[in-house]
């Protein structure tokens, strides 16, 4: 009901109150580290899922990798660790998902939302699991058997900017260029000049200049 030391990627602070969702599902992947990564697409999703169950005429994007946005504004984040199991036990995904479901971040940089503002009767925290809980495990089942064909085709229905020009920030680098596709792998394919870059790894940045 409450988290007070949550974090996201690369460790960036994460704030939950009382009534949003700060959940972790702890499970066997079932799949090597590299496919297991794909878990993070098919928890973005599920979250998708689950929010357009509550508020069906929301509008509901998915910022690559694992941002859910709602109405234009962030309402979910997704962080998805490997955690090597006790010895000789196969290893875990802890997959950690905040929802706003109460409350809007205000010390933030980017456009936050909540479910409070997408519907009448907001569900509660724990509403929001059991739901989330439900839309996951379809969607985990589908991917263990069909595999990423169709969480890709499925993300890229909703990826927020896909045919646009954006700004990513690497490590040590930044590029800019046209969302183009996801490859099968997940990476974001940027054209940039006629260039094709594939990353694995970055930031969209909600400003961008001319590629």
């Amino acid at each position: 009901r409450e988290q007070t030391a949550g974090y996201g990627r690369r460790g960036a602070a994460w704030e939950s109150g009382l009534g949003d969702v700060a959940a972790t599902f702890l499970f066997e992947p079932g799949a090597s580290a590299e496919r297991a990564a794909q878990l993070s697409f098919v928890a973005a999703l599920a979250v998708a899922d689950t929010i357009t169950a509550f508020a069906p005429a929301a509008d509901v994007r998915l910022k690559w990798p694992n941002d859910v946005l709602a109405e234009g504004g962030k309402i979910a984040g997704i962080l998805l660790e490997l955690i090597d199991g006790a010895a000789g036990a196969s290893p875990l995904v802890a997959l950690g998902i905040g929802v706003n479901v109460v409350l809007r971040p205000a010390d933030v940089q980017y456009p936050t939302a909540r479910l409070l503002d997408l519907v009448a009767n907001a569900p509660g925290a724990l509403e929001t699991v059991d739901r989330l809980d439900l839309e996951f495990d379809k969607r985990r089942r589908r991917w263990a058997k069909e595999g990423f064909a169709e969480v890709r085709r499925d993300f890229l229905a909703r990826a927020d900017r896909l045919g646009e020009m954006i700004r990513v920030r690497l490590p040590n680098e930044f590029l800019e260029g046209v969302f183009k596709d996801l490859d099968p792998s997940g990476a974001l394919v940027l054209d940039c000049g006629g260039e094709e870059r594939r990353i694995s790894a970055g930031v969209i940045l909600r400003k961008q200049s001319p590629c």
